[in-house]
């Protein structure tokens, strides 16, 4: 009420002696959820760059009801999949795109390209949980979206079916698998979009599906063009090329 902690006071009440204090943070959600909406983001602010995930989770139980896009970005940035803190903290990141999904919703733009992206990245923190259910279910709703909006043809809605496929893979759905990873690489070539990073992914991971079906002469074929897309557009340092070589060396000792 007499805004007698700044917010850099804050961050060194919760972090004092580079200890998170847990029962401050327990305070600073409840915190966040009866405080102006300025003052929290002045808050979260602070924490971003220094403890990222749980600025997203104090977002998720702040009282903030507006998208504002370069607020939101600012988080999103740093977010980095590939990271160890990112997997550690996949309840948090949930949290947040839920959150930013609901304020897409109030604002009205539940069916704009925005609210597919924000509900195909929710999809992708749910496939890392392993939540292999809610990942389907967020990218279904993602390609109709889409769809909606006479995207077929854009790269994410490739992207959406191949993280699709890779949930259903998840859940051993093979067949699944195999329809969306296929549909991926159609759209990739049907909008001569064959330089596009993931369209080598898709037809790798189209090998490991077929290999998990022990299809292993169509599984060789997949990895065999995900090998010459490697190579036409000069990626042999990518890891993912070493993958293929190794896939394809299993699949050939597999026959």
């Amino acid at each position: 009420n007499n805004n007698k902690f700044s917010p850099d006071e804050i961050f060194k009440l919760v972090h004092a002696d580079s200890t998170k204090n847990n029962d401050l943070v327990n305070a600073l959600r409840l915190f966040v959820g009866i405080i102006k909406p300025e003052a929290i983001k002045e808050i979260i602010k602070k924490f971003i760059e220094k403890d990222l995930y749980l600025s997203c989770e104090l977002f998720a139980w702040s009282s903030i009801n507006v998208f504002e896009e370069e607020f939101i970005n600012k988080m999103v940035e740093k977010i980095d999949i590939n990271s160890r803190e990112y997997l550690l903290n996949l309840n948090e990141v949930v949290l947040f795109y839920l959150k930013v999904l609901d304020l897409l919703k109030k604002s009205g733009r539940y069916n704009e390209p925005i609210f597919a992206d924000y509900l195909q990245t929710l999809g992708i923190a749910y496939d890392d949980k392993l939540d292999y259910y809610s990942a389907i279910e967020a990218y279904q709703k993602a390609i109709k979206i889409y769809e909606d909006n006479k995207m077929q043809n854009h790269p994410s809605y490739a992207g959406c079916h191949m993280n699709l496929g890779s949930a259903y893979g998840g859940k051993l759905d093979l067949d699944s698998e195999i329809e969306h990873y296929s549909k991926a690489i159609s759209i990739y070539e049907d909008n001569e979009m064959q330089n596009h990073p993931s369209y080598a992914l898709c037809h790798v991971n189209l090998g490991s599906a077929y290999g998990g079906k022990l299809d292993y002469d169509k599984a060789i074929e997949a990895y065999g063009k995900a090998i010459k897309i490697y190579e036409d557009n000069k990626m042999q340092n990518h890891p993912d090329y070493a993958t293929c070589h190794m896939n394809l060396g299993i699949a050939y000792g597999d026959i």
